[in-house]
């Protein structure tokens, strides 16, 4: 008897059920880095707010009430707030401003399932080294079952 060289069906089909599988498990899983990435600008143009926010001071004796009166942000556009490239709008919280503290925020919307993704840095004179603070950390995370059935 002459033995045929190749797969069965039922190898082929073990086999695209793997690939399913591990596509289900790895591309969530890539999305959400991407996120995180992407999240990465908002937190560089907070902390770039931050210095602009301590030249101002020395410059001013205050700290900025407008995201447009500091330098890396320009004069240009809309004075209460700027936009990363990635679309994460900067903004500085008025009511959290004065002589000594200041709060900026950077806000998006990533899915219209999820929260909006806010990261704030509020610095007073009692934390000047204050980092920036992820408030909604759900809002980045994709799921594969909403995409799907939603």
């Amino acid at each position: 008897m002459k033995r045929e060289n190749g797969f069965t069906l039922v190898e082929m089909l073990v086999c695209v059920a793997i690939l399913g599988i591990l596509g289900a498990v790895a591309t969530p899983a890539y999305i959400n880095y991407k996120n995180r990435a992407i999240q990465g600008e908002a937190v560089e143009a907070l902390l770039r707010a931050k210095m602009d926010q301590e030249s101002f001071w020395a410059e001013n004796n205050r700290y900025a009430s407008t995201i447009k009166k500091l330098a890396s942000f320009g004069p240009s556009g809309n004075v209460n707030s700027a936009t990363t490239p990635s679309k994460y709008v900067i903004s500085v919280d008025q009511g959290n401003t004065g002589t000594n503290k200041f709060k900026v925020i950077a806000q998006k919307k990533i899915y219209s399932y999820a929260s909006t993704d806010i990261v704030t840095l509020t610095v007073t004179s009692t934390t000047p080294d204050a980092g920036p603070v992820v408030s909604n950390e759900d809002a980045l995370k994709f799921s594969l079952f909403k995409l799907i059935f939603n």
